[in-house]
């Protein structure tokens, strides 16, 4: 064999391979010592900051947290987070961390009692948290790919009874590839409002907001404002025309009703104004769904529907749940004090399964 017949099998034999792109994002975190305030509880020292959370393990020090969401490329493959560089700065004195408590419950009972320190921490030499940044989640919010993290810019030394701020340095490390995965449902298309809307969300939530252009999912085919339906008010003879058929469905609703069937007149008012002022609107019923979706129970076939409208129309549906809970039944779900309580969280997420004993 000749040997440019051999480069150019080889040549063929890496086109066809997925291409896979590394890539990252950069972050530097810094908190001043300007930005804290000492204050006595008891006791102790309890540290404060402005926008930030706390550690959250019962008994053991309070210090401040910092979450931070980053967009990245809808395809993205997180590999994970690597802490670039760190440097630390004492801060003078002797501090007796307050420790941090069970949550209070916002249903007027009586709140937990005191936790005491754990002694294993508050004895220990042992830097604490013992960690400077995390990522915390990694998924899919409004159409677009967010990873968030959180950052520890305190450390404490309790033995010693030191304090250190800490200058963070951090990459999030990823490879891009046009692989799509089974996991994630991807949507055909998507009203050019809703776009927006979702964009407008995005880079008000993300850190680097200068990516949210570029990260966006380009696979999603945008229907523009060509339609009066998503530009203008529609006339009433549109709206007849639309009501006997099912030309909403076929654009791209920004609003779906789901009731019965008894109910459906009373709500086509509604959708039929909604469409009027430039937000198509269908009514999906319950006696429509239970038959024609899988699941366990009218709930999770309802939730299927909406799994199946999200990939047809894309994120950031408006969906109005039209009846009490004899209507459009309810997921329950274990709260506080082991008390089962309706969430409508159950018909807002795609991922997951809400299953997770796979005893339905």
């Amino acid at each position: 064999m000749k040997p440019y017949s051999i480069f150019k099998i080889l040549v063929i034999t890496l086109i066809g391979l997925p291409v896979l792109l590394k890539a990252q994002i950069s972050e530097r975190f810094t908190l001043t010592q300007n930005e804290i305030v000492f204050q006595k509880n008891a006791e102790f020292d309890e540290l404060t900051t402005k926008d930030y959370s706390f550690t959250e393990e019962i008994g053991n020090p309070q210090l401040p947290t910092r979450i931070e969401s980053f967009v990245v490329p809808f395809d993205a493959i997180v590999s994970g987070l690597q802490i670039t560089s760190v440097t630390k700065q004492n801060i003078k004195g002797k501090f007796y961390i307050y420790p941090t408590q069970p949550p209070r419950p916002l249903d007027g009972s009586e709140p937990p009692a005191f936790v005491e320190p754990n002694p294993a921490v508050y004895n220990s030499s042992a830097p604490y948290p013992g960690k400077t940044a995390e990522i915390i989640s990694d998924e899919y919010m409004h159409g677009y790919h967010i990873v968030t993290v959180k950052i520890y810019p305190v450390e404490y030394i309790p033995k010693n009874r030191e304090i250190y701020l800490q200058d963070i340095s951090f990459t999030i490390n990823y490879t891009s590839s046009k692989i799509k995965s089974s996991s994630i449902i991807q949507p055909e298309k998507q009203s050019y409002k809703r776009a927006e809307l979702a964009k407008k969300f995005i880079e008000g939530y993300v850190k680097n907001v200068s990516d949210v252009e570029n990260f966006k999912n380009k696979d999603v085919k945008i229907i523009n404002e060509s339609s009066s339906l998503n530009r203008t008010e529609s006339t009433d003879e549109q709206i007849m025309q639309l009501k006997s058929t099912s030309a909403i469905e076929e654009l791209v609703p920004d609003y779906i009703i789901i009731t019965n069937e008894a109910l459906k007149p009373i709500f086509q008012a509604l959708a039929d104004w909604k469409t009027r002022k430039g937000v198509p609107a269908i009514i999906k019923t319950v006696e429509q769904i239970e038959p024609n979706y899988p699941g366990s129970d009218l709930p999770e076939k309802i939730r299927n529907y909406l799994k199946e409208a999200y990939g047809k129309w894309g994120a950031d549906l408006f969906i109005l749940l039209g009846g009490d809970v004899n209507v459009v039944p309810p997921r329950m779900v274990l709260g506080y004090h082991s008390i089962m309580r309706p969430t409508d969280l159950y018909y807002t997420t795609i991922g997951g399964t809400w299953n997770a004993n796979n005893n339905n």
